[in-house]
């Protein structure tokens, strides 16, 4: 069995300082990786039960083979940054768990690495259900502002809201209830509340909709 992150094709090394992860290397097709994802899900995967004490709960399953950021396809091409090119050879990208997660230690939540993507993140994500969640997606995906100099820093209004940005909507753009309590959301530069990224996107979320197809679509 192969060893290393090259047998996913569609595996990208993400940014280092310099070069590519983890050597900063030119190397950036995973040759030089460790198969980091057969290791993590021996343990962390669709079938095994695993209580955490310190949560106090069982752990979220993981489905790696179906998730987008996995072995899963994407819907369609989005906004990302580099070096995740959007249009550029396959649909979607498969991820090392390492890209995002520190093995031994972080003092992010769910042990998400400082830095990810070549830059360090823009502060710490303390627990499941905050907003600082968009301080490790920043890293590989677009914002309102980088689409729209207009925008507001850290907004995804038009990126999940308009055909402009880059079709990674919701299914239903109008029906706001679905998400948003009343009186939220309002554009790109609205000072109101914003929703957590993990809100609708984290290992096993979906989205169902009837009036659309496929009716469910898996949203991470």
């Amino acid at each position: 069995m192969a060893e290393k992150m090259d047998q996913y094709t569609t595996y990208q090394a993400p940014n280092a300082d310099a070069g590519y992860e983890p050597d900063g290397s030119a190397t950036q097709d995973g040759s030089n990786v460790t198969d980091y994802v057969t290791f993590c899900t021996d343990c962390h995967n669709s079938t095994n039960t695993i209580y955490s004490n310190v949560l106090g709960r069982n752990l979220k399953t993981i489905d790696w083979n179906t998730e987008k950021h996995g072995e899963g396809n994407a819907d369609s091409y989005i906004t990302v940054d580099s070096p995740y090119t959007a249009g550029a050879g396959a649909l979607g990208y498969v991820l090392s768990c390492l890209d995002c997660h520190e093995p031994h230690g972080s003092p992010n939540a769910f042990l998400i690495r400082e830095k990810v993507n070549g830059g360090v993140l823009g502060g710490n994500i303390t627990e499941s259900s905050t907003t600082e969640w968009h301080y490790l997606c920043d890293r590989c995906h677009k914002d309102d502002i980088e689409l729209n100099g207009g925008c507001q820093d850290d907004h995804y209004y038009n990126i999940h809201h308009d055909s402009t940005g880059g079709n990674d909507r919701c299914y239903t753009a109008v029906g706001c209830g679905a998400c948003h309590a009343g009186g939220a959301g309002s554009g790109c530069t609205s000072g109101k509340t914003k929703l957590s990224c993990v809100a609708c996107h984290y290992h096993g979320s979906s989205k169902t909709d009837c009036d659309y197809v496929p009716t469910t679509r898996v949203t991470f």
